[in-house]
């Protein structure tokens, strides 16, 4: 390596260093190690590592092909204890901040999305269903009504055609009333054997479909 790529190469080390102090911090105030299962951490640290030795490693291919020498271990120590030395508590308020902006944000959203979009809507479905449900009753009452008028109107003009075909009965000669009754009987036994019919017909279809 030239002295120039050499020195770009530490730069660059050194930056990583800064960078994978910046890195553990952000990892470490959001996965809370206390709230977690071992085994969840276990694998996150396993992840967290192998996503920084990466990083480095492809750093180190852009800066010099990939080259590793031993200084470039201490550049990144150097790069890790300037941070924590000179960075560290200014940018853990400057996270901390930054995660209180996005969560009021979030709520802001979250209160204008209630009260703008979510609040109207459900105010609109609660009108509709209950104009339709009043509607419905509305119906279901006048459909009641008419239905005792019609009753009501049916009762009066069947009453007086009832007793007068009763009086009538009652005055025609008896063998009248007997042609009657027999024409009674055997149109009546006719339908109950076309019923039958019918019906055995059906049962004969259903058991071939089983079939």
């Amino acid at each position: 390596m030239t002295l120039s790529t050499q020195f770009y190469t530490l730069l660059a080390m050194i930056g990583m260093g800064s960078c994978f102090g910046i890195a553990l911090d952000t990892y470490n105030r959001f996965l809370k190690r206390g709230k977690r299962k071992r085994w969840i951490v276990f694998i996150n640290d396993l992840l967290f590592w192998i996503a920084q030795t990466l990083l480095i490693f492809y750093v180190l291919f852009i800066v010099n092909h990939g080259e590793l020498r031993f200084y470039l271990f201490l550049a990144i120590l150097c790069g890790f204890a300037a941070y924590q030395s000179l960075m560290k508590s200014m940018y853990n308020r400057l996270l901390e901040s930054v995660i209180q902006f996005v969560i009021h944000l979030w709520r802001l959203l979250v209160k204008a999305f209630t009260h703008m979009i979510f609040q109207p809507i459900k105010s609109i479905i609660i009108f509709l269903v209950s104009v339709v449900v009043f509607v419905g009753k509305g119906l279901l009452t006048l459909v009641k009504r008419i239905g005792s008028l019609l009753l009501w109107i049916l009762k009066i003009v069947v009453t007086p055609l009832k007793w007068m075909i009763v009086s009538l009965w009652g005055l025609l000669p008896k063998k009248a009333t007997k042609t009657v009754e027999k024409i009674y009987g055997k149109g009546a036994g006719f339908l109950k054997k076309s019923k039958n019919t019918i019906l055995h017909y059906m049962k004969k279809v259903k058991e071939k479909r089983k079939k």
